[in-house]
């Protein structure tokens, strides 16, 4: 318990609490249940907006589109998984 034995592995830089959930207008209960990846994904997309120089609210409402893939998301299966059964 507490080990991990893995050569390769990315890690989050920032715990996932740290999230700005009102700055995306999410609610807590959602911020809560919402995959580390997902939120991830917003920050580093608003960044690409700030750092192309595009003002966000030239997007809204035009057709734009973000592409992602993702794959191997196991957060959904760890929030139904009791407490002490998650390693920390």
């Amino acid at each position: 318990p507490g080990k991990m034995f893995n050569r390769n592995a990315g890690y989050l830089q920032q715990h996932p609490e740290e999230f700005d959930r009102q700055f995306f207008k999410i609610s807590p209960e959602e911020a809560n249940h919402l995959d580390p990846q997902v939120r991830l994904l917003l920050e580093i997309v608003w960044e690409a907006l700030e750092d192309a120089g595009i003002p966000t609210h030239s997007v809204r409402g035009s057709n734009t589109g973000v592409y992602i893939g993702l794959t191997a998301s196991e957060y959904g299966i760890l929030l139904g998984m009791p407490n002490d059964n998650i390693n920390q």
